[in-house]
């Protein structure tokens, strides 16, 4: 048995195990049916090391959302702040979209659809300037690149050659924004 704690194991087709580790620090295992629970605990027992650095720099790291207290005030900034950013970032990179749509979403900063209508959480006006641009650009190239295959990121990385950086600032920092 491993000395880490695992909190939830989640069995599928997948051929693989992976360890999950979400920002409050708690373990999830996925792994496919036919591994046994004693191998699952033999793997967390031998990747323990690198679990509990993850965890206790989790502990560091993480803060508990920001209650947001106006967010229909957030909505209309959001909206007025994007709206422009997108239109003058289109013309500039010759994208054409017909709508641009603020959403509540918690999950997704952006989407594109096949009517060429691009939608923005409201939430992405928390964010530096930067990462706002970061999802604009991300969603006008999926106008003329629906999927996130090999294309769809060199054209991404053309136009904003720090898109790693920004991604990765979402995945650290979207917990603070989703409250």
């Amino acid at each position: 048995m491993s000395p880490v704690e695992i909190n939830k194991i989640i069995r599928s087709r997948r051929r693989t195990v992976a360890l999950q580790i979400l920002p409050d620090g708690s373990l999830i295992v996925r792994a496919p049916h036919r591994v046994p629970l004693p191998a699952i605990h033999e793997i967390v027992g031998q990747k323990s090391s690198w679990i509990e650095k993850k965890q206790e720099w989790l502990r560091t790291k993480y803060k508990p959302p920001v209650k947001i207290e106006f967010p229909a005030l957030y909505r209309q900034q959001a909206f007025t702040y994007i709206s422009q950013r997108a239109k003058v970032l289109a013309e500039t990179l010759n994208f054409e979209y017909q709508k641009l749509s603020i959403t509540n979403a918690t999950t997704r900063w952006g989407s594109c659809s096949g009517k060429k209508t691009i939608n923005f959480s409201w939430r992405l006006i928390l964010t530096p300037v930067n990462i706002i641009d970061y999802v604009i650009i991300h969603e006008l190239v999926h106008l003329k690149e629906p999927n996130h295959a090999r294309g769809f990121w060199q054209k991404v990385a053309e136009l904003f050659p720090d898109y790693r950086e920004a991604r990765r600032w979402l995945k650290d920092n979207h917990h603070l924004l989703n409250a």
